[in-house]
């Protein structure tokens, strides 16, 4: 996947996508820009977003916020929030550790 240009994963591209997604009042007019509406999962933004840095994404933002890491990454930090996770961090996978460590740098 790529942003403005660059290759980036999911988890290091993750402070970007939740920023651009979180914010609800926004979140109908971004799904419009992007060419959401109908269109299959994964699928590439609209050609008239190219111009807004935040939204050149070979992939929509929405959908890879919600794709199944990214949801696993935020309900672990989510529970993390109301007890310890058992084993944190040395029993998780690295890219879970990662996620979390990175929704908790941009949720501050």
């Amino acid at each position: 996947m790529t942003h403005q240009g660059r290759r980036v994963t999911l988890i290091t591209a993750l402070p970007t996508l939740l920023r651009i997604t979180s914010d609800p009042s926004k979140r109908n007019m971004t799904r419009r820009l992007l060419g959401c509406r109908g269109a299959e999962r994964y699928h590439a933004p609209a050609a008239g977003v190219s111009e807004i840095p935040d939204l050149q994404w070979s992939h929509c933002p929405f959908d890879l916020v919600e794709s199944p890491l990214v949801l696993a990454a935020l309900s672990l930090y989510e529970l993390a929030q109301v007890s310890p996770l058992h084993g944190w961090p040395d029993r998780y996978a690295a890219w879970a550790v990662h996620g979390v460590m990175s929704i908790r740098r941009a949720r501050q």
